[in-house]
C-alpha cells in the first residue's frame, strides 16, 4: 500500500522503513517520538530545491474571468487556501497535461502566467482532502503538509507569510507547528 500511494518501487518500502527504524525515527511502523517530525524537516528541506522544482510542468495564462476547472486536477499552495491568500500564480496538479485539460480551461502560453501546472505525485484518493475547511465542498487539494511546502518555497512573500498562519492554523498540522519550521 505505502509503494502504490507513494509512487515507489516496492523494494523501497522495506528499505526505507528499515532505514527508520535503525535510525530511531520509527518503532513497529509507528512514529516514535520527533521521528515524524524529524522526516518532515528533511521532506520541507529537500522540497525547495528537489522534489518541487521536479514537479514543474509549465507555466500557462488562464481565462480572462480568473475561473478555473478543477477537472482532474488538484489545487496546491495558495491556491488550496482561497479563505487566507488569493494567488497571483496558481498551484494545480494534473496526472498528465492533456491537451483536453488545457482546452477545457482555456489555458494558452504567454507573458503574464496565472497557473503553474505541476505533476501528481501521489496517489491518495482525492476525496480525503475534500474536507479540507480552507476550501469549497468537492474541490480537491493537495495533502495540507503538501500545501504549506508549496506556501514555504513559493517565489511570492506574501505566499510564504500565509505559510505560517496556515501552519497555526491547519488541525492536521498542529503536530508540525509545535517546531519552529
Amino acid at each position: 500500500m505505502i509503494s502504490d500511494v507513494a509512487g515507489v518501487s516496492l523494494g523501497l518500502v522495506p528499505r526505507t522503513v528499515g532505514y527508520l527504524e535503525d535510525q530511531g525515527l520509527l518503532r513497529d511502523r509507528t512514529w516514535v517520538d520527533s521521528g515524524r517530525l524529524t522526516v518532515a524537516q528533511a521532506w520541507l528541506a529537500s522540497y525547495r530545491n528537489k522534489l518541487g522544482p521536479s514537479l514543474h510542468l509549465t507555466f500557462m495564462e488562464g481565462a480572462d474571468d480568473g475561473r478555473f476547472k478543477i477537472e482532474d486536477a488538484t489545487l496546491g499552495g495558495g491556491s488550496a487556501i482561497p479563505g487566507l491568500i488569493q494567488s497571483a500564480v496558481s498551484t494545480v496538479y494534473v496526472p498528465d497535461l492533456t491537451a483536453k485539460f488545457v482546452r477545457v480551461n482555456r489555458l494558452r502560453k504567454g507573458d503574464r502566467p496565472t497557473v503553474e501546472l505541476r505533476r501528481l505525485f501521489w496517489r491518495t484518493p482525492r476525496e480525503e482532502f475534500w474536507d479540507f475547511h480552507w476550501q469549497a465542498p468537492g474541490i480537491a487539494t493537495a495533502p495540507p503538509l503538501l500545501v504549506y511546502a508549496d506556501l514555504i518555497a513559493s517565489k511570492d512573500p506574501r505566499e510564504r507569510e500565509v505559510a505560517h498562519v496556515f501552519l497555526q492554523e491547519e488541525p492536521r498540522l498542529h503536530w508540525l507547528s509545535q517546531s519552529a519550521i
